[in-house]
This record gives C-alpha cells, sequence and structure tokens, in this order.
C-alpha cells in the first residue's frame, strides 16, 4: 500500500533551528496530511539517537521516521516521496507517498525551494519531472 491525498493547504515556516514544511487535505481539520521537519544542524546526540535526518510524520505521531526518504520527485501537479527501506518498514507502506497539490491554495513555489534545502542538506535526491 502506498499513501496519497490531494493538498489543500500548505505551509513552510522556519523557526530557531528548523525547518517545517506541512502538507494537509484541510487547514481547519485535516485527516491527511504530511508533516516534514529538518534540523538547521545535528549534533552529537541527534546522530546517536538516530534523529539526524529529515523527520517525516503521516497522519499522526505513531507514523512517523527519521531518514526514510529515499528520494524526492517533484511534478507539475504533485510531490512524491519514495521510501527507502527504513521509511517502508517504519510507515508500514510499500514504497512511496503522493500529494496532489492545489495550486490555488498551495504556495507552490515556496513548497519547491524548502523541499530542494532540505534535500539538499540531507544529500537526498530531488527530480523534477514536468
Amino acid at each position: 500500500m502506498n499513501y496519497a491525498f490531494d493538498a489543500h493547504h500548505a505551509f513552510v515556516q522556519e523557526e530557531e533551528g528548523y525547518l517545517m514544511i506541512g502538507l494537509s487535505d484541510s487547514q481547519d481539520h485535516p485527516r491527511n496530511y504530511v508533516l516534514l521537519q529538518q534540523a538547521s544542524e545535528y549534533d552529537e546526540q541527534d546522530l546517536e539517537l538516530g534523529m539526524g535526518g529529515i523527520y517525516l510524520e503521516i497522519d499522526d505521531q505513531s507514523q512517523s521516521v527519521y531518514s526514510g526518504i529515499e528520494e524526492i520527485v517533484i511534478m507539475r501537479d504533485s510531490i512524491r516521496f519514495v521510501l527507502n527501506e527504513k521509511g517502508k518498514n517504519k510507515l508500514k507502506l510499500d514504497g512511496e507517498i503522493a500529494v496532489t497539490i492545489n495550486h490555488k491554495t498551495c504556495n507552490y513555489e515556496e513548497l519547491i525551494n524548502a523541499f530542494r534545502l532540505m534535500a539538499e542538506k540531507d544529500k537526498i535526491p530531488l527530480n523534477s519531472i514536468n
């Protein structure tokens, strides 16, 4: 099983020491969402605890993993997160998360720039398919 939904709300937030990206089916009462969070720097403790990578959460904290993304694929109307073995096992998915982006309600360019920053920092391939 893969995971897919249509995002009608998205945000990019930079806080002290973190970059966060959220995609959800609703702003007020989301039933489906993807949350990604990345520290600007990983300290020794993060690395020892296996938290030295992008944190990925779908729908609930119990559905989360660090360093579970193998590749990010950006298309004109969607974003796909191809999962590595760790991501597949922790999230109990077959291979990917696909989110269709509503361009009227989501700032697509801001999202793409944030995904590029995350991918570059953690050396994750980011591919654009138009």
